[in-house]
């Protein structure tokens, strides 16, 4: 995940992603909170189980769990990240035509 203090850090950054999600949102509050990237829903999904949503769980994608199989290596992330997605506040989170997920903590429109 990377976090772009303001859009004028993501514009400079990724020019072609934030002109999409630009054109995507009709508030502009935003802008100026910080937006948070990820690369695609996989990248989306291992944040929200092991660091996001699902923290209380306790889970972790480096822990040894004692020499027992780590449950979240057979997680199909893909499919998880896309299930997210089909659930989330449209108004807190977009998919880029790339794939990016771009999250703000201010409405998009």
């Amino acid at each position: 995940m990377e976090i772009f203090n303001n859009f004028d850090e993501l514009m400079t950054a990724m020019p072609k992603l934030a002109a999409e999600i630009d054109d995507y949102s009709a508030n502009t509050d935003w802008k100026n909170e910080p937006i948070y990237v990820y690369k695609d829903l996989t990248a989306f999904a291992k944040y929200e189980l092991t660091e996001g949503w699902y923290i209380e769980h306790n889970l972790s994608l480096d822990d040894d769990y004692n020499g027992a199989p780590n449950p979240l290596d057979f997680i199909d992330w893909e499919s998880f990240g896309q299930a997210l997605s089909e659930d989330w506040d449209d108004r807190l989170h977009f998919l880029s035509l790339s794939g990016y997920v771009v999250e703000t903590s201010d409405t998009l429109y």
